[in-house]
């Protein structure tokens, strides 16, 4: 990795982010049909590897339904959180704590508020 890492492959990795480089990266390589620089094949795949990691990451909305369907991972996540003694600011910025938050919100009545889970578990170790 590090023999990426050089002046200008920042702007070469950006540039390597821009969708449009993403739908073809032929477009990367000269247009004498040479052999492209050393390592660009790399920052495109590179470059590829992230966008497809933040689509699938960011842009994919999960449903209520796989929601529901890992409240007990999401409740053990917590529960690990709350064991390993991280704060309750530590905790809320995690992943189990918004989407906790997030089925309280749509459905309170059954699904309790991330933080009255968080003291009853603080609760629960404590004694």
């Amino acid at each position: 990795m590090t023999a990426l890492i050089g002046p200008g492959a920042v702007k070469r990795l950006q540039s390597a982010l821009d969708p449009r480089s993403l739908a073809d990266p032929v477009t990367q390589l000269p247009p004498s049909g040479g052999s492209a620089r050393p390592g660009s094949q790399a920052i495109i795949q590179l470059a590829q590897s992230v966008a497809a990691m933040s689509q699938a990451t960011f842009t994919t909305a999960l449903t209520i339904g796989e929601l529901e369907a890992n409240y007990a991972l999401y409740c053990k996540a917590m529960r690990i959180l709350v064991l390993e003694e991280k704060t309750i600011q530590q905790i809320r910025r995690s992943v189990c704590w918004h989407r906790l938050e997030c089925l309280h919100q749509c459905l309170p009545r059954q699904y309790k508020n991330p933080e009255h889970l968080y003291f009853l578990l603080k609760r629960e170790l404590n004694s």
